[in-house]
């Protein structure tokens, strides 16, 4: 038995990397209690960790490169790592057959993670090449210049917006503009009446919840309930 030190142990999720080999028997190389991890994000969802996140992350980065996701997996928290997970042919994402396969029918099973596991990023090759080629002719460069100024014409309104909000004290950027921007942006792709956005941007911050790296049982239902109002929405829309 031996122990590497940081930048070896480092070196050697690299090259395992690089080969396009499971890093998972590297975990034994630091191990982490996966309750610590659970216990961490926790803290991390709360006010206060939404406020200030950053003294978390760091907590987080501390705990190794690789350490036990609370949902079974595991999270890689270097960024190099995650960009070379990313860029490389033998990681795949977890698309509807990987989640048939799990055991725990009411996190993978239910009908909100079946849906997602049928969209573009949970979709692997040939699949997600074949998608993508369709999504590509669907937004071609007169579909996106359209787009970009209809994106630039809403951002203007909603940074006034904010910044009248600021006359009077702070003002929640989130609220104001990142909750919107994409609301409003698929709203007038689609052609949605105005008076739609507020139900499609609750449907959404609702059907998230899927994807959360542990959620609970009563937000997985909220996800499941949202996947369906979509669903029986969607021919009017």
């Amino acid at each position: 038995m031996f122990k590497l030190g940081g930048m070896q142990r480092w070196r050697l999720l690299c090259d395992l990397l690089e080969e396009g080999v499971a890093v998972e028997p590297a975990l034994a190389i630091a191990p982490v209690d996966r309750r610590s991890v659970v216990s961490l994000f926790s803290r991390l969802r709360t006010g206060d960790g939404q406020a200030n996140p950053l003294p978390w992350y760091v907590k987080l980065r501390a705990m190794g490169d690789i350490v036990p996701a609370p949902w079974g997996g595991h999270l890689a928290t270097s960024y190099s790592l995650c960009h070379q997970v990313l860029r490389s042919r033998a990681w795949r994402v977890p698309d509807s057959g990987w989640r048939a396969r799990q055991v725990d029918t009411a996190r993978w099973k239910a009908p909100a993670s079946r849906q997602m596991g049928g969209t573009l990023p949970m979709l692997n090759p040939p699949d997600h090449t074949r998608m993508r080629r369709s999504v590509g002719n669907v937004f071609d460069r007169n579909s996106l210049a359209v787009m970009k100024n209809s994106v630039e014409r809403t951002v203007n309104r909603l940074l006034d917006r904010l910044d009248e909000e600021l006359v009077f004290g702070t003002a929640d950027f989130c609220a104001l503009v990142s909750d919107e921007l994409p609301v409003i942006t698929i709203g007038e792709w689609l052609q949605l009446p105005p008076s739609d956005y507020a139900l499609l941007r609750s449907l959404t911050h609702d059907q998230v919840f899927t994807q959360e790296l542990f959620p609970t049982r009563s937000q997985l239902a909220l996800s499941d309930e949202a996947t369906g109002n979509c669903a029986s929405i969607s021919p009017r829309w």
